[in-house]
């Protein structure tokens, strides 16, 4: 080669001018695949700090800032979407921008209630609990009643069993269903009944000191009250008044027992006496001495009359409560 440039009279200086356009090829070669293939960031970067050292800083600088950028856009949006944490609000804040955080503060405040609406708050409640409570106080009132009514019934009518197995078989003094009445052992049925219960005082029919003054079956029936059958004829003004040991009444008619009316199948309980509401069909019943048929034991009933006022209840719907 060096023959062919020598006769051709390239000479020495020939020679190295190709050996310096061959090299700067290479070199440039070098260079592109680096700029098209930068798998070895590394090797940019030593190759950059070797050519000029200040590229190198200026390229950390950019770095640096677009990090930062970042890291602004990534706090900015962590607070937007996360706003139940106001402490890291408070600390992304510039301590120097002290406007900032007294507006924040200002707006934490908007959390708490006001007095006004604490007031509303409270007098909502307030005319709720005037529209329920009497309802349910009324409710709870009926299942004491309800409760009183079951063990009075359950006292004169064990009393009745009592004396019906002491005399060895069944008083003549019933209501044979539908209407035949059996009146000739009145007097000494209710005798041996009254025996039975612990009576603490008798009160006559007109000393209204001692025992309630109840309404008649035309006052309950006037003032909207029921009445399911047609007789209820019996005025317990009439009656008298048996005051037991746990201050519940029981009315007999006819206290005497004398005469033959069929109003001394008829008597009454006050579950309470004159705690009230002495009302029928709350605390007050009307019951018969009653027997299906020949073969079965007198039991009390409302079969012969089934009296309520406004709001009560029927004997049978007591037993169910």
């Amino acid at each position: 080669m060096q023959t062919i440039l020598e006769k051709r009279g390239g000479g020495a200086p020939e020679n190295k001018l190709l050996k310096g356009k061959f090299l700067g090829f290479v070199l440039e070669l070098l260079r592109f695949k680096k700029r098209i293939f930068p798998c070895h960031p590394e090797g940019e970067t030593r190759r950059i700090l070797k050519e000029n050292p200040h590229e190198i800083l200026r390229q950390e600088e950019r770095q640096s800032l677009s990090c930062t950028n970042h890291a602004q856009n990534d706090m900015a949006f962590e607070i937007e979407t996360n706003l139940c944490h106001p402490e890291d609000e408070i600390r992304r804040l510039s301590k120097k921008n002290v406007q900032e955080i007294l507006r924040f503060a200002q707006n934490d405040k908007k959390c708490a209630f006001t007095l006004a609406e604490v007031l509303i708050t409270l007098g909502i409640i307030g005319i709720v609990a005037a529209m329920t409570l009497p309802v349910l106080i009324g409710k709870a009132e009926k299942m004491v009643l309800a409760q009183q009514f079951k063990k009075s019934y359950a006292n004169i009518q064990n009393a009745i069993n009592a004396v019906q197995a002491d005399y060895g078989g069944v008083y003549e003094c019933y209501n044979l269903a539908p209407v035949g009445y059996h009146l000739d052992d009145c007097k000494a049925f209710w005798n041996a009944v009254l025996s039975k219960m612990k009576v603490v005082q008798k009160c006559e029919r007109n000393d209204y000191d001692c025992h309630p003054q109840y309404k008649t079956k035309a006052e309950v029936l006037a003032e909207g009250g029921e009445v399911i059958n047609n007789s209820c004829s019996m005025n317990f003004g009439y009656g008298v008044y048996y005051i037991l040991y746990d201050g519940s009444y029981l009315i007999v008619n006819n206290g005497n027992f004398s005469g033959g009316s069929h109003h001394q199948l008829y008597f009454g309980i006050d579950v309470n006496g004159k705690k009230g509401p002495n009302k029928w069909g709350y605390d007050l019943f009307y019951l018969t001495l009653n027997r299906e048929d020949l073969k079965k034991d007198v039991v009390a009933t409302h079969k012969v009359c089934a009296m309520k006022e406004k709001g009560g209840d029927y004997l049978l719907d007591m037993f169910l409560k």
